[in-house]
Protein backbone atom coordinates (compact mmCIF):
# COMPACT_ATOMS: atom_id res chain seq x y z
CA UNK A 1 0.00 0.00 0.00
CA UNK A 2 1.47 3.32 -1.08
CA UNK A 3 0.93 6.22 1.34
CA UNK A 4 -0.37 9.53 0.10
CA UNK A 5 2.32 12.18 -0.33
CA UNK A 6 1.48 15.49 1.26
CA UNK A 7 1.92 18.48 -1.02
CA UNK A 8 4.86 20.57 0.24
CA UNK A 9 4.40 24.20 1.16
CA UNK A 10 6.13 26.90 -0.85
CA UNK A 11 7.34 26.61 -4.43
CA UNK A 12 7.73 22.87 -5.16
CA UNK A 13 9.97 23.55 -8.14
CA UNK A 14 12.74 24.91 -5.96
CA UNK A 15 12.70 22.39 -3.13
CA UNK A 16 15.00 19.48 -2.44
CA UNK A 17 17.88 20.23 -4.82
CA UNK A 18 21.03 21.93 -3.55
CA UNK A 19 23.47 23.58 -5.99
CA UNK A 20 26.93 24.88 -5.14
CA UNK A 21 28.84 26.98 -7.67
CA UNK A 22 32.59 27.04 -7.11
CA UNK A 23 34.65 29.54 -9.10
CA UNK A 24 38.27 28.36 -9.13
CA UNK A 25 40.99 30.85 -10.07
CA UNK A 26 40.55 34.34 -11.45
CA UNK A 27 38.54 33.43 -14.57
CA UNK A 28 36.35 30.96 -12.69
CA UNK A 29 35.48 33.56 -10.04
CA UNK A 30 34.48 36.08 -12.72
CA UNK A 31 32.14 33.55 -14.35
CA UNK A 32 30.60 32.83 -10.95
CA UNK A 33 30.01 36.57 -10.44
CA UNK A 34 27.96 36.62 -13.67
CA UNK A 35 25.67 33.96 -12.19
CA UNK A 36 24.69 35.78 -9.01
CA UNK A 37 20.94 35.98 -8.61
CA UNK A 38 20.38 32.45 -9.88
CA UNK A 39 17.05 31.25 -8.51
CA UNK A 40 16.79 28.32 -6.12
CA UNK A 41 18.88 26.84 -3.33
CA UNK A 42 22.25 28.04 -4.65
CA UNK A 43 25.50 28.90 -2.88
CA UNK A 44 28.46 30.65 -4.50
CA UNK A 45 32.11 30.29 -3.49
CA UNK A 46 35.24 31.96 -4.83
CA UNK A 47 38.41 29.83 -4.57
CA UNK A 48 41.81 31.31 -5.34
CA UNK A 49 45.45 31.23 -4.26
CA UNK A 50 45.79 34.96 -4.98
CA UNK A 51 44.43 36.75 -1.92
CA UNK A 52 44.40 40.18 -3.62
CA UNK A 53 42.27 38.89 -6.49
CA UNK A 54 40.07 37.08 -4.00
CA UNK A 55 39.41 40.28 -2.05
CA UNK A 56 38.43 42.05 -5.28
CA UNK A 57 35.92 39.31 -6.12
CA UNK A 58 32.26 40.23 -5.89
CA UNK A 59 31.24 36.94 -4.26
CA UNK A 60 30.49 36.93 -0.56
CA UNK A 61 31.94 33.48 0.22
CA UNK A 62 35.70 33.40 -0.44
CA UNK A 63 38.17 30.63 0.25
CA UNK A 64 41.95 31.08 -0.03
CA UNK A 65 44.01 27.98 -0.82
CA UNK A 66 47.71 27.29 -0.50
CA UNK A 67 48.56 30.21 1.80
CA UNK A 68 51.57 28.38 3.25
CA UNK A 69 52.84 27.46 -0.20
CA UNK A 70 52.22 30.73 -2.04
CA UNK A 71 52.00 33.27 0.77
CA UNK A 72 48.73 34.43 -0.77
CA UNK A 73 50.53 35.70 -3.88
CA UNK A 74 49.10 33.23 -6.38
CA UNK A 75 50.62 30.35 -8.31
CA UNK A 76 52.55 32.28 -10.97
CA UNK A 77 50.76 30.49 -13.79
CA UNK A 78 52.09 27.09 -12.64
CA UNK A 79 49.37 24.38 -12.57
CA UNK A 80 51.43 22.12 -10.33
CA UNK A 81 51.54 24.84 -7.70
CA UNK A 82 47.78 25.17 -8.17
CA UNK A 83 47.36 21.46 -7.42
CA UNK A 84 49.63 21.69 -4.41
CA UNK A 85 47.67 24.69 -3.13
CA UNK A 86 44.42 22.71 -3.41
CA UNK A 87 45.97 19.72 -1.65
CA UNK A 88 47.15 21.96 1.18
CA UNK A 89 43.53 22.90 1.90
CA UNK A 90 41.88 19.64 0.84
CA UNK A 91 39.82 19.40 4.03
CA UNK A 92 38.45 22.90 3.54
CA UNK A 93 37.49 22.15 -0.06
CA UNK A 94 35.72 19.02 1.11
CA UNK A 95 33.65 21.04 3.56
CA UNK A 96 32.65 23.44 0.75
CA UNK A 97 31.26 20.55 -1.30
CA UNK A 98 29.38 18.91 1.58
CA UNK A 99 25.62 18.64 1.25
CA UNK A 100 25.37 19.52 -2.45
CA UNK A 101 23.40 17.55 -5.03
CA UNK A 102 25.09 19.34 -7.93
CA UNK A 103 28.44 21.14 -7.92
CA UNK A 104 29.38 23.40 -10.81
CA UNK A 105 33.16 23.90 -10.98
CA UNK A 106 34.00 26.99 -13.04
CA UNK A 107 37.52 27.74 -14.27
CA UNK A 108 39.62 29.23 -17.03
CA UNK A 109 42.24 26.72 -18.16
CA UNK A 110 45.79 27.60 -19.11
CA UNK A 111 46.92 29.42 -15.97
CA UNK A 112 47.94 28.12 -12.56
CA UNK A 113 45.10 27.96 -10.02
CA UNK A 114 42.19 27.12 -12.32
CA UNK A 115 44.14 24.52 -14.32
CA UNK A 116 45.76 22.85 -11.31
CA UNK A 117 43.08 23.08 -8.62
CA UNK A 118 39.82 22.63 -10.59
CA UNK A 119 40.30 18.87 -11.23
CA UNK A 120 40.87 18.24 -7.51
CA UNK A 121 37.82 20.32 -6.59
CA UNK A 122 35.67 18.35 -9.07
CA UNK A 123 37.07 15.03 -7.80
CA UNK A 124 36.26 16.05 -4.21
CA UNK A 125 32.65 16.89 -5.10
CA UNK A 126 32.27 13.63 -6.99
CA UNK A 127 33.72 11.64 -4.07
CA UNK A 128 31.08 13.15 -1.77
CA UNK A 129 28.29 11.94 -4.07
CA UNK A 130 27.44 15.20 -5.85
CA UNK A 131 27.02 15.44 -9.61
CA UNK A 132 30.21 17.31 -10.56
CA UNK A 133 29.89 19.37 -13.73
CA UNK A 134 32.70 21.64 -14.83
CA UNK A 135 32.35 24.65 -17.10
CA UNK A 136 35.68 25.90 -18.46
CA UNK A 137 37.14 28.29 -21.02
CA UNK A 138 40.26 27.63 -23.11
CA UNK A 139 42.86 30.30 -23.97
CA UNK A 140 42.90 32.51 -27.05
CA UNK A 141 45.60 31.57 -29.56
CA UNK A 142 47.36 34.86 -28.88
CA UNK A 143 47.99 33.80 -25.27
CA UNK A 144 50.82 31.52 -26.42
CA UNK A 145 51.64 27.84 -26.75
CA UNK A 146 52.56 27.31 -23.11
CA UNK A 147 49.08 28.29 -21.91
CA UNK A 148 47.57 26.15 -24.67
CA UNK A 149 49.60 23.13 -23.54
CA UNK A 150 48.75 23.69 -19.90
CA UNK A 151 45.08 24.07 -20.78
CA UNK A 152 45.17 20.78 -22.70
CA UNK A 153 46.63 18.98 -19.71
CA UNK A 154 44.14 20.58 -17.32
CA UNK A 155 41.25 19.60 -19.58
CA UNK A 156 42.39 15.96 -19.66
CA UNK A 157 42.66 15.83 -15.89
CA UNK A 158 39.28 17.52 -15.50
CA UNK A 159 37.63 15.03 -17.85
CA UNK A 160 38.80 12.22 -15.57
CA UNK A 161 37.83 14.02 -12.36
CA UNK A 162 34.37 15.45 -13.19
CA UNK A 163 31.17 13.76 -14.33
CA UNK A 164 31.06 16.08 -17.32
CA UNK A 165 32.98 19.03 -18.76
CA UNK A 166 31.34 21.80 -20.78
CA UNK A 167 34.07 23.59 -22.69
CA UNK A 168 34.18 26.98 -24.43
CA UNK A 169 37.31 27.63 -26.55
CA UNK A 170 37.76 31.41 -26.35
CA UNK A 171 39.12 31.48 -29.91
CA UNK A 172 35.67 30.57 -31.25
CA UNK A 173 34.24 33.72 -29.66
CA UNK A 174 35.90 35.73 -32.46
CA UNK A 175 33.16 34.44 -34.76
CA UNK A 176 30.50 35.85 -32.43
CA UNK A 177 31.90 39.38 -31.99
CA UNK A 178 32.94 42.16 -34.35
CA UNK A 179 36.43 43.58 -34.90
CA UNK A 180 35.75 46.68 -32.79
CA UNK A 181 34.85 44.76 -29.63
CA UNK A 182 37.12 45.79 -26.75
CA UNK A 183 39.22 43.35 -24.73
CA UNK A 184 37.01 43.79 -21.66
CA UNK A 185 33.82 43.24 -23.67
CA UNK A 186 35.33 40.16 -25.32
CA UNK A 187 36.08 38.47 -22.00
CA UNK A 188 32.66 39.56 -20.72
CA UNK A 189 31.12 37.84 -23.75
CA UNK A 190 32.88 34.55 -22.95
CA UNK A 191 31.60 34.74 -19.38
CA UNK A 192 28.10 35.46 -20.66
CA UNK A 193 28.15 32.46 -23.00
CA UNK A 194 29.24 30.09 -20.23
CA UNK A 195 26.64 31.57 -17.88
CA UNK A 196 23.90 30.90 -20.43
CA UNK A 197 24.76 27.19 -20.51
CA UNK A 198 24.79 26.98 -16.71
CA UNK A 199 21.48 28.80 -16.35
CA UNK A 200 19.83 26.54 -18.92
CA UNK A 201 20.90 23.35 -17.12
CA UNK A 202 19.89 24.64 -13.70
CA UNK A 203 16.53 25.88 -14.98
CA UNK A 204 15.73 22.45 -16.38
CA UNK A 205 16.47 20.51 -13.20
CA UNK A 206 15.23 23.06 -10.64
CA UNK A 207 11.92 24.08 -12.22
CA UNK A 208 9.00 21.92 -13.21
CA UNK A 209 8.42 22.17 -16.94
CA UNK A 210 5.59 21.01 -19.18
CA UNK A 211 8.17 18.58 -20.61
CA UNK A 212 10.06 17.72 -17.48
CA UNK A 213 13.72 16.86 -17.13
CA UNK A 214 14.70 16.12 -13.56
CA UNK A 215 17.94 15.54 -11.67
CA UNK A 216 17.90 11.79 -12.33
CA UNK A 217 17.66 12.42 -16.09
CA UNK A 218 20.66 14.71 -15.95
CA UNK A 219 22.64 12.13 -14.00
CA UNK A 220 21.81 9.43 -16.55
CA UNK A 221 22.96 11.65 -19.40
CA UNK A 222 26.22 12.72 -17.80
CA UNK A 223 27.38 10.47 -14.97
CA UNK A 224 29.86 7.77 -15.88
CA UNK A 225 30.35 8.99 -19.46
CA UNK A 226 33.52 11.03 -18.83
CA UNK A 227 32.01 13.53 -21.23
CA UNK A 228 33.41 16.62 -22.87
CA UNK A 229 30.61 18.89 -24.04
CA UNK A 230 29.96 21.68 -26.50
CA UNK A 231 27.02 24.02 -26.16
CA UNK A 232 25.20 26.94 -27.75
CA UNK A 233 22.19 29.15 -26.96
CA UNK A 234 20.04 30.80 -29.63
CA UNK A 235 16.77 32.73 -29.77
CA UNK A 236 14.26 33.37 -32.53
CA UNK A 237 10.89 35.08 -32.96
CA UNK A 238 8.24 35.36 -35.63
CA UNK A 239 6.15 32.95 -37.67
CA UNK A 240 9.18 30.94 -38.85
CA UNK A 241 10.95 30.88 -35.47
CA UNK A 242 11.43 27.10 -35.24
CA UNK A 243 13.20 26.91 -38.61
CA UNK A 244 15.31 29.94 -37.66
CA UNK A 245 16.32 28.31 -34.38
CA UNK A 246 17.57 25.16 -36.07
CA UNK A 247 19.40 27.11 -38.80
CA UNK A 248 21.20 29.19 -36.18
CA UNK A 249 22.16 26.13 -34.16
CA UNK A 250 23.56 24.35 -37.22
CA UNK A 251 25.56 27.45 -38.13
CA UNK A 252 26.75 28.19 -34.59
CA UNK A 253 30.57 28.39 -34.19
CA UNK A 254 30.42 26.80 -30.72
CA UNK A 255 28.82 23.72 -32.28
CA UNK A 256 31.34 23.56 -35.11
CA UNK A 257 28.82 24.89 -37.65
CA UNK A 258 26.72 21.77 -37.06
CA UNK A 259 29.52 19.19 -37.22
CA UNK A 260 29.39 18.52 -33.47
CA UNK A 261 25.81 17.23 -33.29
CA UNK A 262 26.10 14.08 -35.48
CA UNK A 263 29.24 13.01 -33.59
CA UNK A 264 27.80 13.57 -30.09
CA UNK A 265 27.19 10.70 -27.69
CA UNK A 266 24.15 12.46 -26.18
CA UNK A 267 22.40 15.80 -26.68
CA UNK A 268 20.50 17.78 -24.06
CA UNK A 269 17.96 20.29 -25.40
CA UNK A 270 16.61 23.02 -23.12
CA UNK A 271 13.60 24.76 -24.68
CA UNK A 272 12.00 27.84 -23.16
CA UNK A 273 9.12 29.94 -24.46
CA UNK A 274 6.00 31.82 -23.42
CA UNK A 275 2.50 30.36 -23.41
CA UNK A 276 2.36 31.11 -27.16
CA UNK A 277 4.66 28.11 -27.74
CA UNK A 278 2.64 25.35 -29.40
CA UNK A 279 3.12 21.60 -29.19
CA UNK A 280 3.45 21.43 -32.98
CA UNK A 281 6.42 23.81 -32.76
CA UNK A 282 8.06 21.60 -30.14
CA UNK A 283 7.49 18.56 -32.34
CA UNK A 284 8.86 20.34 -35.41
CA UNK A 285 11.95 21.51 -33.53
CA UNK A 286 12.79 18.01 -32.31
CA UNK A 287 12.16 16.55 -35.75
CA UNK A 288 14.64 18.96 -37.36
CA UNK A 289 17.24 18.43 -34.63
CA UNK A 290 16.74 14.67 -34.92
CA UNK A 291 17.71 14.83 -38.58
CA UNK A 292 20.95 16.57 -37.63
CA UNK A 293 21.88 13.85 -35.13
CA UNK A 294 20.06 10.69 -36.14
CA UNK A 295 22.07 8.20 -34.06
CA UNK A 296 22.40 10.39 -30.96
CA UNK A 297 20.44 10.10 -27.74
CA UNK A 298 18.41 13.31 -27.36
CA UNK A 299 16.80 14.44 -24.12
CA UNK A 300 14.35 17.35 -24.14
CA UNK A 301 13.30 19.62 -21.31
CA UNK A 302 10.87 22.49 -21.86
CA UNK A 303 9.69 25.27 -19.56
CA UNK A 304 7.42 28.32 -19.79
CA UNK A 305 8.75 31.86 -19.27
CA UNK A 306 6.25 34.62 -20.07
CA UNK A 307 9.01 37.25 -20.16
CA UNK A 308 10.12 35.83 -23.53
CA UNK A 309 6.91 37.07 -25.23
CA UNK A 310 7.13 36.01 -28.89
CA UNK A 311 10.65 34.59 -28.59
CA UNK A 312 11.78 30.98 -28.18
CA UNK A 313 15.14 30.27 -26.54
CA UNK A 314 16.97 26.97 -27.03
CA UNK A 315 20.18 25.78 -25.39
CA UNK A 316 21.79 22.65 -26.81
CA UNK A 317 24.51 20.77 -24.93
CA UNK A 318 26.21 18.03 -26.94
CA UNK A 319 28.26 15.55 -24.89
CA UNK A 320 31.16 13.63 -26.43
CA UNK A 321 32.45 10.55 -24.65
CA UNK A 322 36.13 10.87 -23.80
CA UNK A 323 38.24 7.88 -24.84
CA UNK A 324 39.41 5.86 -21.87
CA UNK A 325 42.98 4.70 -21.33
CA UNK A 326 43.71 1.16 -22.39
CA UNK A 327 44.11 -1.35 -19.58
CA UNK A 328 47.83 -1.89 -20.19
CA UNK A 329 48.43 1.86 -20.28
CA UNK A 330 46.73 2.24 -16.89
CA UNK A 331 48.95 -0.53 -15.53
CA UNK A 332 52.00 1.39 -16.72
CA UNK A 333 50.83 4.50 -14.87
CA UNK A 334 50.19 2.58 -11.66
CA UNK A 335 53.60 0.88 -11.81
CA UNK A 336 55.64 3.97 -12.67
CA UNK A 337 53.83 6.46 -10.40
CA UNK A 338 55.39 9.23 -12.47
CA UNK A 339 54.22 12.76 -11.65
CA UNK A 340 52.75 15.05 -14.27
CA UNK A 341 55.17 17.62 -15.62
CA UNK A 342 54.76 20.81 -17.60
CA UNK A 343 57.14 23.05 -19.49
CA UNK A 344 58.15 25.82 -17.12
CA UNK A 345 56.40 24.17 -14.17
CA UNK A 346 57.82 23.93 -10.69
CA UNK A 347 59.26 20.88 -8.98
CA UNK A 348 56.21 19.76 -7.01
CA UNK A 349 55.29 16.86 -9.31
CA UNK A 350 51.62 16.11 -8.53
CA UNK A 351 50.38 12.79 -9.92
CA UNK A 352 47.28 13.42 -12.05
CA UNK A 353 45.61 10.12 -11.16
CA UNK A 354 46.18 10.07 -7.39
CA UNK A 355 46.41 13.81 -6.74
CA UNK A 356 49.39 13.12 -4.47
CA UNK A 357 52.73 14.91 -4.55
CA UNK A 358 55.59 12.93 -6.07
CA UNK A 359 59.30 13.40 -6.38
CA UNK A 360 60.79 14.74 -9.58
CA UNK A 361 63.21 12.59 -11.48
CA UNK A 362 66.88 13.58 -11.52
CA UNK A 363 68.06 15.88 -14.29
CA UNK A 364 70.13 13.17 -15.97
CA UNK A 365 67.04 10.99 -16.24
CA UNK A 366 65.23 13.83 -17.96
CA UNK A 367 68.02 14.06 -20.54
CA UNK A 368 67.92 10.32 -21.26
CA UNK A 369 64.21 10.22 -21.94
CA UNK A 370 62.52 13.55 -22.66
CA UNK A 371 58.88 13.80 -21.70
CA UNK A 372 56.34 15.80 -23.66
CA UNK A 373 55.18 19.06 -22.12
CA UNK A 374 51.78 18.79 -23.77
CA UNK A 375 50.20 15.97 -21.79
CA UNK A 376 51.67 13.35 -19.46
CA UNK A 377 49.08 10.80 -20.53
CA UNK A 378 50.58 10.91 -24.00
CA UNK A 379 54.06 10.48 -22.56
CA UNK A 380 53.02 7.26 -20.79
CA UNK A 381 51.45 6.03 -24.01
CA UNK A 382 54.67 6.70 -25.89
CA UNK A 383 56.75 4.56 -23.58
CA UNK A 384 54.27 1.72 -23.83
CA UNK A 385 54.08 1.86 -27.61
CA UNK A 386 57.83 1.84 -28.12
CA UNK A 387 57.85 -1.84 -27.29
CA UNK A 388 54.85 -2.69 -29.44
CA UNK A 389 55.33 -4.29 -32.84
CA UNK A 390 53.40 -2.40 -35.49
CA UNK A 391 51.99 -4.66 -38.15
CA UNK A 392 49.59 -4.38 -41.03
CA UNK A 393 46.59 -6.64 -41.77
CA UNK A 394 47.72 -7.18 -45.38
CA UNK A 395 51.48 -6.62 -45.53
CA UNK A 396 54.21 -8.13 -43.27
CA UNK A 397 55.85 -4.71 -42.86
CA UNK A 398 56.76 -5.37 -39.24
CA UNK A 399 59.48 -7.71 -40.53
CA UNK A 400 61.27 -5.05 -42.57
CA UNK A 401 64.67 -4.15 -41.02
CA UNK A 402 65.73 -0.55 -40.36
CA UNK A 403 69.37 -1.16 -41.18
CA UNK A 404 71.80 1.32 -39.58
CA UNK A 405 68.82 3.12 -37.94
CA UNK A 406 67.70 0.03 -36.00
CA UNK A 407 68.77 1.49 -32.62
CA UNK A 408 67.84 5.10 -33.36
CA UNK A 409 65.24 6.88 -31.24
CA UNK A 410 61.82 6.98 -32.96
CA UNK A 411 60.35 10.28 -34.13
CA UNK A 412 57.35 10.64 -31.84
CA UNK A 413 54.42 13.04 -32.10
CA UNK A 414 51.23 12.73 -30.05
CA UNK A 415 52.15 9.17 -29.14
CA UNK A 416 52.75 8.00 -32.73
CA UNK A 417 56.01 6.90 -34.38
CA UNK A 418 56.27 9.07 -37.50
CA UNK A 419 59.01 6.82 -38.90
CA UNK A 420 56.27 4.26 -39.61
CA UNK A 421 54.09 5.05 -42.67
CA UNK A 422 50.65 6.40 -41.87
CA UNK A 423 48.77 3.57 -43.54
CA UNK A 424 50.71 1.06 -41.44
CA UNK A 425 50.17 2.91 -38.13
CA UNK A 426 46.44 3.14 -38.77
CA UNK A 427 46.02 -0.33 -40.29
CA UNK A 428 44.49 1.10 -43.47
CA UNK A 429 43.49 -1.43 -46.12
CA UNK A 430 45.01 -0.60 -49.50
CA UNK A 431 43.17 -1.07 -52.78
Amino acid sequence: MNPFIKKPSGDPAKQGLKLKILGVGGAGCKIAEHLQGLAGDVEFFAINADVTALNDCGLENRFAIGSKLTGGLGTGGDPERGKAAALEDAEGLESLCQGADIVFVLAGLGGGTGTGAAPLVAATARKLGALALSFVTLPFDCEGTRRQEQAELGLRELQQAADGVVCLPNQKVFKLINEDTSVLDTFKSTNDYVSEGIRAIWKLVSETGFINLDFADLCNLVRGREANSSFATVEAAGSNRVRDLVDRLLAHPLLGEGSVLPEADSVLVSLCGSSSLSMSEVDRLMELLGRACEKTQIKLGATIDESLDDRIAVTVIAAHKVAELEADEIEDVEEEEEPSRLKGAGGLGINIFTGKPGERRPAEADEEEPVSTAAPVRAWRRRRRRNRTLNHPMLPLDMMPKGPFENAEPTLHNGEDLDVPTFVRRGMILN
